[in-house]
């Protein structure tokens, strides 16, 4: 995303995303694109689970939209 991520804030706000405090980061159960994504507070992130670069870039975009309009995007 390229922007920091107020992580305990994002994780209140949706169902599909909780903390996970082991790594540090959130993870987000994209249902939508059958993946899920682990987002840092730095705003980087990892795909797990999904094989195509297309739509693991439109997951990214989607989420990335949800968190702004949301205003957990610092």
């Amino acid at each position: 995303i390229g922007r920091a991520v107020l992580l305990d804030l994002a994780a209140e706000r949706f169902a599909d995303i909780e903390m996970d405090h082991r790594l540090g980061a959130l993870r987000i159960t994209a249902r939508l694109h059958s993946t899920e994504l682990l987002m840092f507070n730095n705003g980087h992130g990892v795909i797990l689970g999904q094989a195509s670069k297309k739509v693991a870039e439109m997951a990214v975009r989607h989420w990335a939209d949800l968190l702004e309009e949301e205003g957990v995007l610092a």
